[in-house]
């Protein structure tokens, strides 16, 4: 009974809602006519005109940050250039390993072959050269600390010596004396008499003969003795030789009367020297001896001068012929000392000056000779200075005999 009821109304459900599905399906078809029917519109969207956006807050900092890295990075290639073109104009070549394949701008330009040098090797060899420097400079630090040294005790030991002497010399002039000659100072030596022998017998040796005098020398050696020729002697030791020409306005027999003045003439004392006797002696008309002991003051020391001369004029022919031949010891209080032998040979000859008036020219020659040196770097140029001064005095003591005797 359920049973039949149950069909029956599954078949009234169907007779109810058939139409409607039907209905249904038939208002689909139609709307897929329509859709057809329709024109077709593609679904592929079409790409628009890329254009540069405006520039947002979003997005300013970011371009300004990549804007200043491109300048940069310009910049630096700019520089970089130019540093290399300052390398190449000053010749400087870079320890940078090479790389293959990259052409060197140097290279290139002095047309030759870049050479690979590896960075390792460049490194030892400045170090080398560091090294190098630091021992010669060691070796000249030390050598000069050694000089230094040595200076420092010499210039101590002067100044103790100056302090010293100024000390004496100030309280000698406070109480006005000068030191007294003690011993043997103010006494002649006993061997006078030798020596002015011995003096004697050579001056006759070298009579009108200047030939006598100098040793034979080489042309060079001639030309230098106007300003004092220095040689070696292998008897005489050290040797001096000058030659001078001095021109006076007067006649040739007043000029040898001034000479023998002058030469017979004791000489005045210098202010800085005090003589502890000074002896001339008369042998003859035309032969003196004299002996002197001076004292000079040289800077901190005292030298002594023990000085025996012979003086001696000879009549040759129509020329006065004057030979003066000196031995001289100078020596310190210390002790120590040396001696040395001075020939002076001179002659007055005619001579006549640019306008032809009549002169008289003296011509000397000096021979000194030191025993004891054995090098030329014993003498000092103001030692060779020292002769040509001398000759110079007497030159000059001898003209102002001349104008003295004119004008008196």
């Amino acid at each position: 009974m359920d049973e039949l009821n149950a069909s029956g109304t599954f078949e009234q459900l169907l007779d109810d809602t058939a139409p409607t599905i039907l209905d249904f399906i038939d208002a689909l078809e139609g709307m897929d006519a329509k859709a057809d029917a329709l024109p077709m519109v593609s679904r592929v969207q079409v790409k628009e005109d890329i254009k540069p956006k405006t520039r947002t807050k979003s997005n300013t900092w970011r371009q300004r940050q990549r804007m200043e890295v491109l300048r940069l990075r310009d910049e630096v290639k700019h520089l970089d250039t130019e540093l290399k073109k300052i390398k190449l104009a000053a010749g400087v070549r870079s320890t940078v390993p090479l790389i293959e394949g990259v052409t060197i701008i140097a290279a290139a330009r002095r047309k030759r072959p870049a050479v690979k040098k590896l960075l390792g090797e460049s490194w030892q060899d400045a170090a080398s050269r560091e090294s190098l420097a630091r021992q010669i400079a060691s070796v000249d630090n030390e050598r000069l600390h050694k000089v230094l040294h040595i200076q420092v005790k010499h210039a101590r030991k002067l100044h103790r010596m100056i302090t010293q002497q100024m000390t004496t010399t100030v309280v000698a002039q406070a109480l006005g004396c000068r030191p007294a000659f003690c011993g043997k100072e103010g006494r002649p030596p006993t061997d006078n008499d030798v020596v002015f022998q011995k003096l004697l017998a050579e001056m006759d040796e070298h009579r009108g003969n200047v030939s006598s005098i100098f040793t034979s020398d080489t042309t060079d050696q001639k030309l230098s003795k106007k300003e004092g020729h220095v040689s070696i002697h292998c008897v005489r030791g050290l040797q001096v030789q000058l030659v001078n020409r001095y021109t006076l306005p007067f006649s040739v027999e007043a000029t040898e009367r001034a000479i023998w003045h002058v030469l017979t003439d004791k000489e005045s004392n210098d202010k800085n020297s005090r003589v502890a006797y000074n002896e001339l002696f008369e042998f003859d008309s035309s032969t003196t001896l004299q002996s002197v002991r001076t004292f000079i003051v040289a800077g901190p020391y005292e030298l002594c001068f023990l000085v025996r001369k012979g003086c001696r004029k000879y009549q040759k022919g129509d020329r006065m012929h004057f030979v003066v031949h000196e031995t001289s010891i100078v020596s310190t209080r210390f002790g120590a000392g040396v001696s040395y032998d001075e020939v002076v040979w001179r002659t007055v000859v005619q001579g006549r000056d640019r306008s032809g008036i009549p002169t008289a020219i003296i011509e000397t020659h000096v021979l000194a000779t030191f025993p004891s040196y054995k090098t030329l770097n014993c003498l000092p140029p103001e030692g060779l200075k020292g002769f040509s001064d001398s000759l110079m005095r007497f030159n000059h003591k001898t003209e102002d005999v001349l104008i003295s005797n004119v004008t008196s």
